[in-house]
């Protein structure tokens, strides 16, 4: 199939897909977490310590020159600067670390899938386990779309219910998600095997459907460096679409630890729904 099928192709026959995963119990997640990263904390806490009583040297050399009207020299606070920057700088490096691993820890094959969100046709649906009772749930602040919330009991009977309605679709042309085959494909096959859950048929092969994954694409037609791994975010920068009401995979376990479902959700149909936006460019 060529891309030049693209074009004239019905936006109601294309299905924009997202998911979010979380490893594990959100008590054992959390404590692997502090385990892994302890031993910066008393590193970050004396670099901390030692930057505010830079900081206050600082404001007090520079109240003093007000006092007297003396002009302040860099050469005088220079140092003391050099110690809030080293702090910044070491804190922005672990926090880099942190979301890091919140993020791989996302894509194990152990990770269970709590949200699928789908969207076409105008139509968003999110199919959850989660305790969300609301069946018409505001995406985000202006954003008319409503979410068709699907609740099932456990990840099993979610995929089947997905499995289900994607099957119930007349004709799925494109089936379109950002790293959809690197990831969310495959973390959907698997999840489906672990619990014998019979795929849909778009996803075996079994139809006409094209999987259409918009960070392959951008890779291979619009990043200019080459590059294949470039995130929803950096795309839709790219193309100039507000990225403002995306989700970051690496906030989602904090938000199930707080029991935020009803913004994980959010956030999930939000990039299923960006996707079109995306699609539109890459192929209009």
């Amino acid at each position: 199939m060529t891309t030049q099928f693209f074009t004239d192709t019905p936006l109601e026959r294309v299905v924009f897909l997202d998911i979010e995963t979380i490893e594990g119990e959100p008590d054992e997640l959390k404590a692997e977490f502090e385990r892994k990263f302890l031993e910066y904390d008393d590193e970050l806490a004396a670099l901390e310590t030692s930057a505010m009583d830079a900081q206050d040297r600082i404001s007090a050399y520079q109240m003093t020159c007000e006092e007297t009207e003396k002009k302040p020299l860099k050469k005088d606070t220079d140092s003391d600067e050099k110690v809030i920057l080293k702090w910044q700088k070491r804190l922005a490096e672990i926090e880099g670390r942190k979301a890091e691993w919140m993020d791989k820890a996302a894509c194990k094959d152990s990770a269970q899938i709590i949200v699928v969100s789908l969207y076409h046709d105008g139509e968003t649906h999110a199919f959850t386990w989660m305790s969300v009772e609301q069946e018409g749930v505001d995406v985000l602040a202006n954003t008319a779309a409503k979410i068709q919330t699907h609740v099932f009991s456990d990840e099993a009977e979610m995929l089947k219910g997905l499995s289900r309605y994607l099957d119930s679709i007349e004709i799925i042309t494109h089936l379109t998600g950002h790293n959809l085959k690197g990831f969310d494909l495959r973390h959907l096959r698997t999840r489906c095997a672990v619990h014998n859950v019979q795929k849909p048929q778009c996803w075996r092969g079994k139809t006409h459907t094209y999987i259409y994954d918009t960070m392959f694409e951008f890779g291979r037609n619009y990043c200019h460096s080459g590059e294949m791994y470039k995130s929803l975010e950096h795309v839709c920068e790219t193309f100039r679409l507000d990225t403002s009401k995306l989700g970051k995979g690496s906030e989602v376990a904090g938000m199930y630890e707080a029991e935020e479902y009803v913004a994980i959700i959010g956030y999930c149909c939000m990039d299923s729904i960006i996707l079109e936006k995306v699609f539109n460019r890459m192929e209009g």
